[in-house]
């Protein structure tokens, strides 16, 4: 899934798409991805920020050769919202999302939320050049290199945290919005990195690029 915000670095746009059966583009981002070439599978939003695409155009008849235009005027939905519905209606399991980060403080943040939202009916990966955002299931193993950082957002309150290979553990701890959060951990040893909570929304941000 493409939004309209800032672009990755091209090696990581290429990477991606290579693996991805399906790309969904959102409202703006389609010109930018057709300016370079890049078809998409379908085009999802209410057009304020196309200059291909408009409202008259919002049959979702799919033309051979052409994106599946989709028009979605939902004014109490944002476009990534809308996506993400889409998606689930289709039956995808899980999605990529790329060109989100950047401009508006407020749009990052609702992005996050659309990460925990609807986390357990499809498995979403917020990905730019600095890291990969996703959700944490009840208990998460993955084996990570030492020295790599991982950042703890909580959405809201989680609780009853506990944490394995990390520098700075969590023993049965909670991390609060506006209290204490889990930023810039780093993973102690070459192994495995388990992370299990009890309750709330808790994401893990991969920390790909250091300032």
């Amino acid at each position: 899934m493409v939004a309209n915000g800032d672009a990755c670095r091209p090696e990581l746009l290429t990477a991606l798409l290579e693996w991805c059966p399906f790309v969904l583009a959102l409202d703006g981002a389609y010109d930018r991805l057709r300016a370079q070439n890049i078809a998409v599978d379908a085009v999802l939003g209410d057009f304020d920020s196309s200059d291909t695409i408009s409202a008259a155009d919002k049959p979702q008849s799919h033309e051979p050769g052409r994106p599946e235009i989709l028009f979605r005027p939902d004014p109490n939905k944002t476009d990534l919202q809308k996506g993400r519905d889409f998606l689930i209606e289709r039956g995808h399991p899980s999605a990529h999302i790329i060109w989100a980060s950047g401009g508006r403080s407020d749009h990052y943040l609702a992005h996050f939320s659309v990460l925990a939202e609807y986390g357990a009916r499809i498995n979403l990966n917020l990905i730019d050049d600095q890291c990969r955002t996703f959700l944490l299931p009840r208990f998460f193993r993955k084996w990570y290199a030492p020295g790599t950082t991982l950042s703890l957002m909580p959405m809201g309150k989680a609780e009853g945290i506990v944490t394995q290979n990390l520098a700075y553990p969590l023993q049965n701890e909670n991390l609060e919005l506006g209290g204490r959060i889990g930023s810039s951990n780093v993973v102690s040893g070459d192994g495995w990195v388990e992370v299990r909570h009890q309750s709330g929304a808790l994401l893990m941000m991969e920390i790909f690029k250091h300032f």
